[in-house]
């Protein structure tokens, strides 16, 4: 759906009956003056009332005293010139930059597309869905957690809804199914969050975030250097993103005189993870490379499974990120992940970011998720205004490659080399907090 508010197609129920409110108002206003400005012929009942009426009252003679006070009455002030010429100078209203945004509604990342939908509007309805005086729209499509599915949203964003720039995907397969049709028409891509490297091959593709790489290797090595880990079992999902952290994990792990017993990747959308938890062997570390439905299923069967009790558990941030960790549960407790962000971060921009999302909606927590959108946003605000009015993809592109924003894990800019935005590597784990469990800081990797 395109908004130029900045909001989805799931706007509420509220902003609906706003704009129906409006509609009707100025409705009614222009109808009170068409009528006003409108001589209409008498009916036959009006034409013999108004002929009663002249057969039974005299015509009242002038009043000479009004007459003559109308003659001493001021002449109309000239018009103010100034006031002419400063609105002959306004400038007529830019041309909107339509920015496509393919997310995951449905599948196995379907809890995500809602929320970054969320942040990313708040963010643009800040700036009053204005870059400078450029409108901005959105249209927001969902790829079902399906590369194949993105290849159609972003070919239909393009060619039905015009977008200069599109920003995707949740899913590692859909960013790199349609980075190279991006690339062929000229068209920018922001991806929200972090993903695998590679994507700097594609010299449109810009990730706001580290690549998904940087984070997995370096925990790697904490694993083995820092927290004395001689032997490690690696687990994934067997996709991109899986397969990016399990390798990166493993040579960061090895690289500090770690040995891997054992690689598992599972299939991704795994529900039942009993027949590989079976043959998991003994290891000092398990590494758990696992987002959205299949990281809920993934910390929970590894409770039930009595794994927690062999070895401690540790994986890329998705695992417990901030929107599953209370459904995962107590379960969670104890899981320690490496990631470029945290909600517990403190600075001015993830304090307003966090803000503005608990005013939304209270019981959404803020994640690296709704984080990256909440930066993305910003991103498209400063490249838009930047490139100016009518820009084309090359001009958009150069622009962004250039922009430095404040995030919610702070001051950030695209490495020129990869397209990617790099920064400090957070470790944190998973505790209890009264009712509620949270991230709790361990150490940062600069």
């Amino acid at each position: 759906m395109r908004n130029r508010l900045g909001l989805g197609p799931r706007a509420s129920a509220l902003s609906v009956a706003i704009v129906v409110l409006a509609l009707t108002a100025a409705s009614c206003g222009s109808s009170t003056k068409e009528t006003a400005g409108t001589t209409e012929a008498p009916t036959a009942g009006e034409i013999s009332t108004q002929e009663a009426t002249t057969d039974t009252e005299p015509v009242a003679e002038p009043d000479v005293s009004t007459q003559e006070a109308a003659a001493d009455t001021e002449p109309a002030a000239e018009p103010d010139v100034s006031t002419q010429e400063a609105a002959a100078d306004t400038e007529p209203a830019a041309e909107p930059v339509v920015v496509g945004v393919i997310s995951s509604y449905t599948g196995p990342f379907g809890i995500y597309g809602a929320p970054m939908e969320l942040a990313m509007s708040l963010r643009l309805n800040a700036a009053g869905a204005a870059a400078g005086n450029i409108p901005v729209e959105t249209v927001f499509e969902d790829d079902g957690t399906d590369p194949a599915t993105a290849v159609q949203k972003a070919t239909k964003l393009i060619e039905e809804d015009g977008a200069s720039i599109v920003v995707c995907c949740v899913n590692a397969g859909s960013t790199f199914a349609v980075a190279p049709i991006l690339a062929e028409m000229g068209i920018p891509q922001i991806v929200p969050i972090a993903n695998p490297l590679g994507l700097h091959e594609n010299p449109n593709g810009f990730v706001a975030a580290p690549s998904v790489n940087w984070d997995a290797e370096r925990l790697g090595t904490y694993a083995a250097e820092t927290l004395g880990y001689s032997t490690a079992v690696v687990m994934g999902m067997d996709m991109a993103y899986g397969q990016a952290i399990a390798n990166s994990f493993t040579a960061g792990f090895t690289g500090a005189g770690g040995e891997i017993v054992d690689q598992i990747l599972t299939p991704f959308g795994t529900q039942d993870f009993g027949s590989f938890f079976v043959g998991v062997p003994d290891a000092d570390m398990v590494f758990g490379g696992y987002a959205g439905a299949d990281a809920i299923a993934f910390i929970n069967q590894y409770e039930q499974f009595g794994l927690k009790d062999r070895a401690p558990l540790l994986g890329h941030g998705p695992l417990i990120t901030e929107l599953l960790l209370q459904i995962e549960g107590p379960a969670a407790i104890g899981t320690t992940v490496g990631f470029y962000y945290t909600s517990s971060l403190d600075n001015p921009e993830n304090q307003a970011f966090k803000d503005a999302l608990a005013a939304a909606n209270p019981d959404l927590p803020p994640s690296h998720f709704t984080a990256g959108s909440w930066a993305t946003g910003s991103i498209l605000l400063q490249a838009i205004e930047n490139a100016g009015a009518g820009a084309d993809g090359p001009a958009l592109r150069d622009a962004i490659a250039a922009v430095e924003v404040d995030t919610p894990w702070g001051p950030a800019h695209f490495d020129a080399d990869s397209g990617y935005i790099f920064g400090p590597t957070y470790i944190y784990t998973a505790v209890q907090d009264g009712e509620a469990l949270r991230h709790e800081p361990l150490a940062i990797i600069n």
